[in-house]
Order: structure tokens, then sequence, then C-alpha cells
């Protein structure tokens, strides 16, 4: 007679967003004074990738933010899984398949954003510029997408509350930045980079703090994992509380 036996663990995905608010600014704020301290940059405010280029920082900077990069992933994943529950239970008339389409679209975008920071900390723009920029590229081009059309689903579906749907959308505003980041980088010009700097370190900053902001749906789900010791697997689903 086999007994199959199991185990079941509740887990708030809450703590996820909690290592972002942490991890991002310890690992920035460290790789910036380290920079500053060991490899002065001649401009007044480096570019995130400056404050990363030479080690010790470069390999701070590449642990914290290739974690950071994970966690993004698997909040997207979650956040997706949050939305497909909506979607289905959804009490008005809507195009489910269509929008279980656009909301794989829009977990793709987190994905991608999400593993483009991990190329970004570990092609150093001084060692390797052009996978450093393609990653950059698609972190600030993706995670835009993500922050944009997550509002857009989430207005259709979500029952948020105005206030959280006004800070989104100022963040999504303010990431726009990243557009004339990119210009005014390539000038020559000491003040136009110095700009470019900060626009560059807002932008990053809105696609973090975007993802942050989720705290209000992620504490009303847990994530409930259950564990077979007969079947040699494990799964999880989300449960709303």
């Amino acid at each position: 007679m086999v007994v199959q036996l199991k185990t079941s663990t509740m887990v708030s995905p809450s703590f996820l967003l909690w290592i972002i608010v942490i991890l991002v600014p310890v690992t920035l704020i460290t790789t910036y004074t380290m920079t500053d301290k060991l490899h002065p940059d001649p401009q007044t405010i480096p570019f995130i990738s400056s404050s990363i280029n030479n080690a010790p920082e470069s390999c701070i900077g590449s642990y914290g933010l290739s974690i950071t990069s994970f966690i993004m992933v698997i909040v997207s994943l979650i956040k997706y899984l949050i939305i497909k529950d909506n979607i289905i239970n959804y009490e008005g008339e809507i195009n489910q398949e269509s929008k279980m389409k656009f909301n794989k679209f829009i977990a793709s975008m987190g994905i991608i954003s999400g593993f483009s920071l991990n190329g970004v900390a570990s092609f150093q723009y001084k060692n390797a510029s052009v996978p450093h920029l393609i990653f950059a590229g698609l972190f600030f081009i993706c995670g835009f997408i993500f922050i944009l059309t997550q509002t857009i689903i989430d207005d259709q579906i979500s029952k948020n509350p105005n206030r959280i749907k006004n800070i989104r959308k100022i963040l999504i505003l303010i990431c726009c930045l990243f557009v004339p980041y990119v210009i005014l980088q390539f000038m020559e010009n000491p003040i136009a980079k110095n700009i470019s700097a900060i626009f560059e370190i807002t932008s990053a900053s809105c696609i973090f703090i975007y993802m942050v902001s989720f705290f209000f749906e992620f504490s009303k789900v847990s994530l409930n994992i259950e564990f077979s010791d007969h079947n040699r697997n494990s799964f999880s689903r989300i449960e709303s509380r």
C-alpha cells in the first residue's frame, strides 16, 4: 500500500516586492558610492552603466541587479495570473479570448524586461558595449510597454482604487524620459550627458516603482505551494484571500 504524502504552504507574494524596495536602492547607492571613491567619473552625474563598469562595484551591481531581474520575472508571472483570474471572473461583457492574449503579451514584456536587466548587469559597457546597449534598450522599451499595457488592462477589468491608477499613470508619463535619455547620451555636451543620466535613473526607477505598486494586488492574494512526495513533483497556484 502506497501512502501519498502532501504538504501545503501558503506564501504571500508581497515579500518579492519588499526585496525590490530594499535591494535596488542598496545596490545602486553602493555602486555609485564605490565608483565615486575608486573610479571617479568625469560626469557630475554618472550613468547607471558607469557605476557598474569596474570591479569591485561591477560585481556588486551584477549580483544585486541579477537577483532583481529574476524577481521582476516572477512578479510579472504572478501579475499575469491575477489578471487572468480577473478576466475569468469579470462580471461584465468582454471578449475573454482577446483579453487573455493581451494579458500574455503584457506578461511577455515584463519577462523580457526582467531578463534584459540581467543582461545589462552581466555585460558591462566597458567590456561588451554592444550587448550592454541591446539589453539596456530591451529593458527600457519592454519595461515601458509593460507598464503602459498593464495600466490599460487594469483600467478595463480590475477594481483598483483611483489613487493607485493615477499613481501608475504618473509613473508612465515620467518613464517617457527614457526617450530623451537615449538621444542626449550620444551628445558630446557635458550638460546634455548629465541630463541624460538623470533621465536614465528616473525612467529606470519608474519601472521598479511601478512593480512595487503591485503591493495593492499582491496583498489580497497568496501563493498556495503544494508538494507531493509520491509523485516527486510540486506545483503552485494563486488563491484570493
